[in-house]
């Protein structure tokens, strides 16, 4: 009668794209076709990134709350929020790929990392080596350095 139906569409396109981030827009319909309208607009926004169902079904009245008032029988209660970010959530396939990466790139890390001290390590015990200082002892009293023994470092006064 008064192109409720042809209205809504482009009203809900309207709000959703004036919405500011972070912000919620609830529609209330009180007719089936109304609902299943608003409902593919949220589903179609959703999947396009940007924005995120605040209810994943319609919320309907009460038994109380419709005894007390007959009117709200028919009502749907949807509600959708624009991401504070305005980018689209991470979904799915996305989440499993950046997380993989992410764990790839800590491994990566952890190697380049341990394969660092290692070098670093060699290095200052062929330095020591070449400075004619004896290498330094680890904790369980083996030398650092490959090729080097304990009793060929210490010096004669100590042999006893």
């Amino acid at each position: 009668m008064n192109r409720e139906l042809e209205e809504l569409p482009l009203g809900l396109a309207a709000a959703l794209e004036r919405l500011a981030p972070g912000g919620r827009l609830a529609v209330l319909s009180y007719h089936s076709l109304e609902d299943r309208i608003v409902k593919h607009r949220f589903r179609d926004a959703v999947a396009a990134g940007g924005f995120a169902l605040l209810t994943k079904k319609a919320l309907r009245p009460s038994e109380a709350e419709a005894a007390a008032n007959p009117r709200a029988r028919s009502a749907k209660l949807r509600a959708i929020t624009k991401n504070p970010t305005g980018a689209p959530p991470l979904r799915g396939r996305a989440v499993r790929a950046v997380t993989f990466f992410l764990g790839a790139a800590v491994l990566l890390l952890a190697f380049i990392t341990a394969f660092w001290y290692s070098e670093a390590h060699k290095t200052a015990a062929r330095n020591e080596q070449l400075e004619g200082r004896s290498p330094r002892r680890s904790a369980s009293g083996t030398a650092s350095a490959k090729g080097s023994s304990g009793s060929a470092s210490r010096s004669p006064s100590r042999r006893g």
